[in-house]
């Protein structure tokens, strides 16, 4: 997929968005009492919600805002009539996201599916990762304990450990980090929220994408450059020069991202040599904690680094096979540290590594566009 592809997709996009909401207003099928009772909960960040106005500030439009919080009840930004998202799939909208103990991932319908059972083997890790906010949405990222997804009206809300952290504003792209939460904003500016949800601050220049990973973050420029701020102690901000489509970080050092050739390159730390990218074209790719993974052009999945089965599952390399993918057709890849799922051709999913909690058991009937 080109430049020029991506471009169009975006504006397709917001086009869609649009036409949506429009549709809604004067069909009067949106429900302006729905978000009365979820979205805005306490914790949120930058003042209060409004009832009927989900996810939208009361403060400042230029301030950390309330970007979810919703585990029950009300739609986050759900239309009655439950139109299904009409988003075509391309690599920078992700379906599948995975964390410490737990995965989520978008079906047919737009809503969100998650698994896992962290009050099983660690009561002190459910922090509600696993109950997403209703609604219909296109795009999800997670990592750790928190997951963060984007409604077809393209706001952004957040579950788990850090529900409520967000941006004002309408959302294209949001992804979850290790100390904080970015958004890339319809209008291309990106927007991060510390985890303590105080001191929001938005990053110089137009961006399409951003990749969070442990205590630093990396974004793509709408030119297809890389930046990256944070901790630097194994390279992770020393981002390659060259255009890039998508770019990716996990719960580790290092980050990885698709040249507009299709192949991958990784930077950062390679004590397990996960950012030594095996050759080839990939349409897909994510960055774990010592391994990574990437969907190639075939469909059939690589993985690199640690994480084969030849220990004990302990350990900081984590050897329980989260590098050991199965045959088949995939489309998208999500790695955390020692687990790692994918969205498979025909819709379905799989997942490899430690099923520690049930976190790699999603279920067999789940299937995704």
């Amino acid at each position: 997929m080109n430049r020029n592809d991506l471009e169009a997709n975006a504006v397709d996009r917001v086009v869609q968005a649009l036409v949506l909401a429009l549709a809604t207003a004067l069909g009067g099928c949106g429900n302006s009492d729905g978000n009365e009772d979820g979205a805005g909960a306490a914790g949120g960040v930058g003042g209060e919600t409004t009832s009927g106005a989900s996810g939208s500030s009361a403060g400042d439009s230029n301030s950390a805002g309330v970007g979810g919080g919703q585990t029950s009840g009300g739609a986050a930004g759900e239309s009655n009539g439950g139109a299904a998202p009409s988003m075509p799939p391309d690599v920078a909208r992700d379906r599948l996201g995975v964390g410490s103990v737990h995965g989520c991932a978008i079906d047919l319908d737009g809503h969100i599916v998650c698994w896992g059972d962290p009050a099983s083997t660690y009561p002190s890790s459910d922090l509600g990762q696993t109950q997403p906010p209703e609604g219909e949405y296109v795009h999800i990222a997670c990592h750790s304990y928190t997951c963060c997804a984007i409604n077809v009206f393209d706001q952004a809300y957040c579950w788990g450990q850090l529900a409520g952290l967000g941006a004002s504003g309408d959302a294209i792209h949001v992804s979850v980090g290790g100390s904080e939460t970015c958004i890339v904003e319809e209008n291309h500016e990106g927007v991060c929220v510390p985890e303590s949800g105080e001191g929001s601050y938005r990053l110089p220049g137009q961006y399409v994408q951003m990749a969070m990973g442990h205590l630093f973050g990396c974004a793509l420029s709408e030119e297809g450059e890389v930046s990256c701020w944070g901790n630097n102690d194994y390279g992770q901000t020393e981002s390659p020069q060259g255009a890039f489509l998508y770019i990716t970080a996990g719960p580790g050092l290092h980050a990885c991202g698709i040249r507009e050739d299709g192949s991958v390159t990784c930077w950062g730390s390679d004590d397990f040599g996960q950012a030594t990218v095996p050759s080839g074209t990939f349409k897909h790719v994510c960055a774990g904690e010592a391994h990574s993974c990437g969907v190639k052009d075939d469909g059939s999945v690589v993985c690199w680094g640690a994480g084969t089965i030849t220990g004990d599952c302990q350990g900081a390399a984590y050897e329980c096979g989260q590098s050991d993918p199965p045959p088949g057709k995939f489309r998208q890849v999500a790695c955390d540290g020692s687990h790692t799922c994918g969205l498979k051709e025909d819709g379905s999913l799989a997942c490899w590594g430690s099923n520690t909690a049930d976190k790699s058991t999603p279920p067999p009937d789940f299937r995704s566009w």
